[in-house]
C-alpha cells in the first residue's frame, strides 16, 4: 500500500506533462506537511501517541476537518453496502477519536456482537448495527496497517418501505 501512495506522488510515473507537474505539486504538499515533533502536540489521535513512544520524531499534521469528512465518506459507503441503501440525508454521522478497550467498554455485551468486513490488505473495518422501530443505529471501527484507529456512528430513520418488504409486511 505504501508503494502504491509513494508512486502517486512520483513525477517519474506520470504519463502526460500535465500529469506529472500534478504529482509535483502532490509531492511537494506532502513534503511540507512534514513536522519534527519533540513531543504530541494537542489534539494527537491516540494511535500516534505510541508511534512517539517509540522513537518517531516526524509526524503530519492533519486538519481535523479533513480527516473526519474522510471518515464520514467511508461511513457512507459501508452503510450502502451492508443496508443496501444510502444513508438519509436526514441521517446523522458522528466521528470518535477513542480507542477499541474504551468503546468495549462503553458498549459492553453489545460489542461482542459486532461484525467483521473483510476491506483489504491493512484495513479491517468493525460494525455493529441496531434497528428498533423506524431507527438505526450503526457504530463502525476502521483500522488502517493497525496504526489508525477510528470510530463513527451513523444514525438514521428506516423507510417504512424498506422495512416492510425486508421483513415481509
Amino acid at each position: 500500500m505504501w508503494e502504491k501512495a509513494r508512486n502517486s506522488i512520483d513525477p517519474k510515473q506520470a504519463r502526460t506533462p500535465r500529469e506529472r507537474e500534478h504529482r509535483i505539486r502532490q509531492r511537494e504538499a506532502f513534503w511540507s506537511g512534514l513536522r519534527e515533533l519533540r513531543e504530541a502536540p494537542p489534539h494527537t489521535l491516540p494511535f500516534s501517541i505510541s508511534n512517539l513512544a517509540k522513537g518517531s520524531r516526524t509526524g503530519v499534521i492533519i486538519e481535523a476537518e479533513k480527516l473526519n469528512s474522510l471518515v464520514e465518506k467511508w461511513v457512507r459507503g459501508i452503510y450502502y453496502k451492508i443496508h443496501g441503501q444510502p444513508l438519509s440525508s436526514a441521517g446523522e454521522i458522528s466521528v470518535i477519536h477513542i480507542h477499541e478497550e474504551e468503546a468495549a467498554t462503553a458498549f459492553g455485551k453489545f460489542w461482542e456482537q459486532r461484525k467483521f468486513l473483510d476491506a483489504g490488505p491493512g484495513i479491517q473495518v468493525l460494525y455493529l448495527s441496531v434497528e428498533e422501530g423506524s431507527k438505526r443505529a450503526d457504530v463502525y471501527v476502521f483500522k488502517i496497517w493497525n496504526q489508525f484507529e477510528v470510530f463513527a456512528s451513523a444514525d438514521d430513520e428506516i423507510a417504512n418501505d424498506h422495512f416492510g418488504s425486508r421483513y415481509g409486511c
